[in-house]
């Protein structure tokens, strides 16, 4: 079907040779990105109950708030219908908050990081190369 390409009278039969391919393709590559990425989210919602040494269920905070964030991030980001009831409408507002406060932290850190390699590289200038100070 795809030497139908050279004829103008038949070239719309290369057409559908032309879209199996791409659908196969693409279908492929979707499975290959699903299959990378469930992992992942299967792994984010942890139990909110666990099991400590007892065997007693135990109510985990840290876990609660890792699929509460989850949740609300997921809903700030929701935006085919608005947010009426008061029940639920703090979740989008509670997301963009915690968006707020994580990637104040992740540019906190980076920061952070970067000044330990500028003081780093001083005290090598300053103790190593002028042979100024101990060490």
């Amino acid at each position: 079907m795809w030497y139908f390409q050279l004829s103008r009278r038949w070239y719309w039969i290369s057409r559908i040779a032309i879209g199996i391919s791409l659908g196969v393709g693409a279908g492929m590559e979707f499975k290959n990105q699903f299959m990378l990425i469930m992992p992942q989210i299967t792994a984010s919602f942890k139990p909110i109950f666990v099991r400590n040494a007892q065997e007693m269920l135990q109510f985990s905070f840290n876990n609660f708030f890792m699929v509460f964030t989850i949740v609300a991030v997921l809903s700030y980001f929701f935006f085919s219908f608005e947010f009426k009831y008061k029940g639920i409408k703090f979740l989008p507002r509670a997301g963009r908050l915690l968006l707020m406060i994580s990637f104040g932290a992740f540019f906190g850190n980076t920061v952070m990081t970067r000044f330990a390699v500028f003081i780093d590289r001083i005290q090598f200038l300053i103790q190593q190369w002028l042979h100024v100070g101990g060490g």
